[in-house]
């Protein structure tokens, strides 16, 4: 189940990217971001019951941070470089939803890396 749970949840994450990037309906980005956090409530309650998936979830909580603040930080700093902006560097234009998928794929990025590499 908590297999399951950890592909449908990299599933939402990637049906939201999509539809940001295709401009979808919002229902498709609805269901996305409902799979996802439904597959998060599933991952936290069984973390904590069993030692490997506790390894498996702070794996991708530290990835998810590491993004966030890597996303947070850079691009704002890339389109005030590149883009000409400078005077708004620290003002991010893009969308939360944006920073949500980042997170959210780097967590189960880093779940599955942990998960493949046996070293949980």
């Amino acid at each position: 189940m908590v297999m399951m749970a950890a592909y449908m949840g990299a599933f939402g994450t990637a049906l939201m990217a999509l539809s940001l990037l295709l401009h979808w309906d919002d229902i498709t980005r609805g269901v996305g971001a409902g799979i996802m956090m439904a597959c998060l409530v599933i991952l936290l309650v069984r973390k904590l019951r069993d030692e490997y998936l506790q390894e498996l979830w702070s794996a991708g909580a530290s990835w998810a941070l590491l993004a966030t603040i890597a996303w947070s930080i850079l691009v704002p700093l890339y389109q005030g470089t590149f883009e000409g902006r400078a005077g708004v560097t620290w003002l991010p234009d893009l969308s939360g939803n944006w920073t949500m998928i980042v997170a959210m794929g780097a967590f189960f990025a880093g779940f599955h890396f942990r998960r493949l590499r046996g070293a949980a």
